[in-house]
């Protein structure tokens, strides 16, 4: 990753995503995005640049189309063609089960013939529901003669159910005329919709056309209310670069009740631009007077650590690597030449040490083993067999080793 240019990365790798999905037999956005577990339109969203894909989905999809990860990067060859096994992986989605009809083309027609005989008569798309067709239109194409027929017996019935059909009687008009008064006289009213939707009826267009002065009342205060709330948005924006820190357009987006920027954005395309940019400048700014503290602090603190620095301005480990790589290698080269050090003279001490106790046990002729060392030696150093034999071992062959006594079973003692 080193040796490839951070500004050109995004551009490349959209291009060789685009050289997966051509060069790959049977291979669908939709099914490439199944194999990078991720949501169904994700594909199409990295290509056209409207998301960027994250580590964890490219590691799947480089492992799923047994393809290195550093060439979705760096370029995918020409004779690429994807593992063999790709087309049986990706089921496409016009394979999925889908509800079978409930007859056959042999006993439709005595289906259709009983339901010319019930009371109330159904419509055609009553029957097509009944017989668990996907659209009326399948059942017309079958059989046309006997549609048109039930069409005919459900029309003359005079039962067919308007849209806006409502469910409270006419008696109740004042009723509804109360409900929308104090709607129009709330704070913030419901759409016509909500309005229609909470009182039971499937549409506005009966509202509508029972009470249009209050509706267009209703909509003309909505509409208002629109106004005033972009015009809170655009002085959101306008007093952003006076608040320390300046927020950032999610930020703002998320004081209005937005889960995204995408509203801000379309609205005001100008000013958001302008204040993303005026801020990137201004962190920008902010990071350079950070790092000249950083430098300071750093000079004044010869012990000076990545977690102390963290510590100290407020800042996480990942941040300071990310933004300022040559403070923290500094500061980890400097961990690690006074680790060397203490290391060295942890060494130093430890060896005079043996040493001293070496020379002890050979005075009084007594065989040097390492349970007799380690045992002698200062708490809190060293332990480890394998960093006290070889210095016992030298340490003897200085100082002249004794003869190691045997008990009578032949053993050492």
């Amino acid at each position: 990753m080193p040796e490839l240019e951070p500004s050109e990365l995004h551009v490349r790798l959209i291009a060789n995503l685009e050289c997966c999905l051509r060069q790959s037999d049977g291979a669908t956005k939709w099914g490439l995005s199944t194999l990078a577990g991720a949501g169904p339109c994700a594909f199409r969203s990295w290509i056209s640049a409207r998301a960027k894909p994250t580590l964890h989905h490219l590691c799947r999809l480089s492992y799923e189309l047994q393809i290195p990860l550093v060439m979705l990067f760096k370029g995918v060859p020409d004779e690429w063609r994807g593992p063999e096994y790709l087309a049986q992986r990706i089921a496409p989605r016009s394979d999925k089960r889908r509800a079978q009809p409930a007859a056959g083309e042999p006993q439709l027609p005595d289906i259709l013939a009983i339901c010319l005989t019930e009371d109330p008569p159904p419509s055609v798309a009553e029957v097509a529901r009944r017989l668990n067709f996907r659209r009326a239109q399948t059942l017309w194409a079958r059989e046309p003669q006997l549609c048109r027929q039930i069409a005919a017996r459900h029309r003359d019935s005079r039962t067919i159910g308007h849209a806006a059909k409502h469910v409270y009687k006419r008696s109740e008009r004042r009723r509804l005329e109360s409900v929308l008064r104090r709607h129009l006289a709330s704070k913030n009213p419901l759409s016509l919709n909500e309005i229609a939707s909470v009182l039971g009826y499937k549409g506005a267009s009966s509202i509508r056309s029972r009470f249009p002065e209050i509706c267009r009342a209703i909509m003309a205060k909505r509409n208002q209310q629109s106004i005033h709330r972009k015009q809170d948005m655009r002085r959101a924006l306008e007093n952003a670069r006076t608040e320390n820190p300046p927020p950032s357009l999610m930020q703002i987006a998320r004081r209005f009740g937005f889960t995204s920027e995408n509203m801000l954005t379309a609205t005001f395309p100008v000013i958001c631009a302008s204040h993303k940019q005026w801020r990137q400048n201004w962190l920008e700014q902010q990071r350079t007077k950070l790092r000249l503290s950083i430098r300071e602090w750093i000079a004044a603190q010869p012990a000076a650590t990545v977690a102390a620095v963290s510590l100290h301005f407020g800042v996480s480990k990942a941040y300071l690597q990310l933004y300022f790589p040559e403070e923290n290698a500094e500061l980890v080269r400097r961990s690690a030449e006074r680790e060397r050090i203490a290391r060295e003279h942890r060494d130093a001490v430890l060896r005079k040490e043996i040493f001293e106790v070496v020379r002890k046990l050979r005075e009084q002729d007594i065989y040097p083993s390492l349970h007799r060392v380690r045992s002698a030696l200062t708490p809190g150093l060293a332990r480890s067999d394998q960093l006290l034999r070889p210095i016992i071992r030298e340490a003897t062959s200085q100082f002249g080793t004794a003869i190691r006594p045997r008990n009578e079973f032949g053993q050492f003692v």
